[in-house]
């Protein structure tokens, strides 16, 4: 597996945040995903390094001390190597939601777990309630 192999993934999790990523070129870029994949690491690690990032900062708002996230949130920021592990850790869940955001998906996936087993009591036919 190749940095370009791989890059397409990436920057789709970086767009998922609104950060928009410029194709792969460069040197640097390309040797640092390559480290990370001579590691071990697959291109869902890697997405999931990106989401971790955002986990660690508890989104990319500016905190309370003042510092700003988004402005590191850049490949070469995120993928660090030495902070790798930490931050797929973190980014296995997935990605960041807000408190809000957090609270409407469980909302959602409840509803559609109850919907589901209705549909199942009723042998797999929706009535009307």
């Amino acid at each position: 597996m190749t940095p370009e192999d791989v890059w397409p993934e990436v920057t789709e999790a970086f767009a998922f945040y609104g950060k928009k990523v410029l194709p792969l070129k460069g040197p640097k870029r390309r040797r640092l995903i390559q480290a990370l994949l001579d590691e071990g690491f697959t291109s869902e690690d890697l997405v999931a390094i990106v989401h971790g990032y955002v986990w660690r900062h508890d989104g990319l708002g500016v905190n309370a001390d003042g510092w700003d996230p988004k402005v590191h949130f850049t490949p070469d920021s995120v993928f660090v190597m030495e902070k790798a592990e930490d931050r797929l850790e973190r980014g296995q869940r997935g990605p960041w939601l807000s408190r809000e955001e957090q609270v409407k998906a469980r909302q959602k996936a409840a509803r559609e777990r109850v919907e589901a087993a209705r549909a199942a009591q009723s042998g797999g036919h929706l009535k009307a309630v």
